[in-house]
């Protein structure tokens, strides 16, 4: 179970690249639109941006370890303009969060660090839809750490910017190799030329979709294709009409978005043929 975070806008603000690169993988693998601001004046200016667009701004993430006063200043700020007063803001935290920081708003709400994953699930979901949120803790939800013991070659096909970024930085952190193209037409001109140990296709794009794109690769339509390369849909199309549809065209196996991130990386690590 995660929060659903599908139409939801996100500003993250830390100065420091690893922790918002972090929540930027966590908050759009949950479905949700993240923007990020490095200091609490850009973050100021970034949150009057959002917030004067159509649905305006659901959530702040600020890290007080990399703000601290600042931070809080920047959060009474928010709480005080009237197009941003519906923004709920999370506060992370290395120290216990005192109940003045807590209790700046009614929707403010506060998680330690170093962050579990599960421990950010409960927060957002608790500022975004309310009530007591308990989520199970299952270690498996942890990522794994480190490079890959194989490294693979990997075609991600992704028509949405924010996603592929988010789907190709996990990626990349465990050493693999990572091309993106934005729909089916885009993959089978850059498979022509490439050869990759895996394609991650997504199903609803435009030009061509992932289901068209597969089967064209399998009925070696496409020239120079490898007609067996193993193919994984991402797809937030998930019930056992739209499986059977997919393994129909060729697919290998499916991933239903939003996904977490040991369920890609374990996908990604063992499908396939072990060398040697």
């Amino acid at each position: 179970m995660l929060p659903d975070l599908t139409g939801k806008r996100i500003l993250v603000v830390g100065d420091q690249s690893e922790c918002r690169d972090l929540l930027y993988e966590t908050v759009v693998l949950w479905g949700g639109e993240c923007h990020e601001a490095e200091n609490v004046v850009r973050a100021l200016e970034r949150a009057r941006e959002l917030a004067a667009q159509p649905g305006g701004l659901d959530l702040v993430l600020i890290d007080l370890n990399a703000c601290g006063a600042q931070g809080l200043a920047a959060a009474r700020k928010l709480a005080a303009e009237g197009n941003l007063a519906d923004a709920h803001i999370l506060f992370l935290n290395g120290e216990p969060c005192p109940s003045a920081e807590a209790g700046l708003q009614a929707r403010a709400f506060c998680v330690e660090k170093p962050l579990k994953v599960v421990d950010l699930q409960e927060a957002i979901a608790q500022a975004l839809c309310g009530g007591d949120v308990r989520f199970p803790r299952r270690a498996k939800q942890h990522p794994p750490t480190g490079l890959a013991h194989r490294p693979r070659r990997i075609l991600l096909v992704e028509d949405n910017p924010i996603n592929a970024r988010a789907t190709r930085t996990v990626l990349e952190k465990r050493g693999h190799q990572v091309a993106t193209a934005e729909n089916g037409r885009q993959a089978l001109r850059i498979l022509a030329d490439q050869s990759f140990d895996l394609i991650l296709m997504d199903v609803v794009m435009p030009e061509m979709d992932g289901t068209t794109a597969t089967r064209m690769i399998r009925a070696g339509a496409c020239p120079a294709c490898d007609p067996a390369v193993p193919i994984v849909a991402l797809t937030a199309h998930a019930d056992p009409q739209d499986r059977h549809g997919f393994m129909e065209a060729g697919v290998d196996d499916f991933l239903a978005k939003p996904f977490q991130v040991p369920d890609l990386l374990a996908i990604v690590e063992n499908i396939g043929p072990e060398e040697g």
